[in-house]
Parts: structure tokens; sequence; C-alpha cells
């Protein structure tokens, strides 16, 4: 299985192989395979030592994934708002097709009086809008 490996150290190979899984959170996404050293016991400082290494490793590995998920997250939705801006984009279109047919004085307002369209047919009145958009706000306040 191990040959073909240049063993680290002293040449040998090693006779105590340690293999935990690499995961984030509940998934595993690979292994480590350690060869411990010939002489050096594998006790309690070992294990705690694999321990720490197996958390350190995992929480790296998770947080690499977040940031992917967040990336395909941000491609999602940057896809989606290309969709509806084409979406609103052909419905503002037909809207305007519409009202340029249309027999009557067609006009849309914004909340602060500002005129956002207007249609031909409304250009015999519109001499007499406002073009600030304030002007008749502050009416009778005096």
């Amino acid at each position: 299985m191990f040959d073909g490996v240049e063993w680290r150290g002293f040449g040998e190979p090693s006779r105590t192989i340690v293999i935990f899984s690499l995961s984030a959170g509940n998934d595993v996404r690979g292994f480590l395979v350690l060869g411990m050293n010939l002489r050096r016991p594998y006790d309690e400082g070992s294990q705690q030592f694999i321990q720490l290494l197996e958390r350190q490793l995992s929480t790296a590995i998770t947080s690499t994934v977040l940031i992917e998920q967040v990336k395909l997250s941000h491609a999602r939705v940057t896809r989606q708002l290309a969709i509806r801006t084409r979406e609103v984009a052909g419905s503002e279109a037909r809207f305007k097709l519409l009202t340029e047919l249309s027999p009557i004085g067609v006009v849309y307002l914004i909340p602060d009086g500002t005129v956002k369209y207007a249609n031909d047919k409304c250009k015999p009145v519109s001499q007499s809008w406002p073009t600030d958009p304030t002007a008749n706000r502050n009416k009778g306040t005096n």
C-alpha cells in the first residue's frame, strides 16, 4: 500500500498509521493519513495533538466550504437579478408602447410628485405642471 513512499526521519516505514476524516459539518470531505514516528510512542499526548489537528483542519475546511457556498449563492442571486431586470425592461417597453398608442394622456408620478413618464397626449397640459416637485409642498404653511 505504501510502496514507493519516501519515509522521513530515519527512512524506516511507520508501524502505526493514524487515519481520520476531514469534515465540514456532517459532510466528510476527505481523509488524512499520518505515519507515526517509530521512536515515539503513540500516547495520550499524540492523541491530543491529532485531535487538535483534526479540529483545526475541519474548521478550515468548513470555512472554505461556507465561502464557496456564499459565492455560489451570490452568483445565483446575480443571475436572478439580471433575469428580473430584463423582465422589468420588457414590461416597461410594453407599457410605454401601450401608452403611446393610447388615445388618452397617461402620466406616471413617483411619490415626491416628479413625473417619471408621460405620453405625448399629456403635452398640452404638461406646460402647467411644476418643474420643481417640491413647489406645492410648502403652500399654505406660512
